[in-house]
């Protein structure tokens, strides 16, 4: 796929908004590796998909599995430092 204009992305922005939360660029290196080829697919999806509610519900659940996946990362770079409670 070609990369999107400005105007390109945030036409899709406004249409879904939820892309926002697929940024990555805060992100240290290592979870930036796990998070940026999921980023890469949500703005794919959204570019060459009609909209839908099967889209938006595809997108939620990318998002999921990229928070899960990023969080995954994060266990393993820094192990016992998890804020989660076993």
């Amino acid at each position: 796929m070609e990369k999107l204009t400005d105007a390109e992305r945030n036409a899709l922005m406004g249409r879904l908004p939820i892309l926002a939360f697929f940024q990555f660029d805060h992100l240290p290196e290592k979870l930036r590796a796990v998070s940026e080829p999921l980023a890469a697919m949500a703005w794919e999806m959204a570019a060459t998909l009609p909209a839908s509610a099967e889209l938006g519900a595809g997108l939620r659940k990318l998002l999921e599995a990229k928070d899960c996946l990023v969080r995954a990362k994060l266990m393993e770079i820094a192990p016992g430092k998890s804020h989660v409670k076993p």
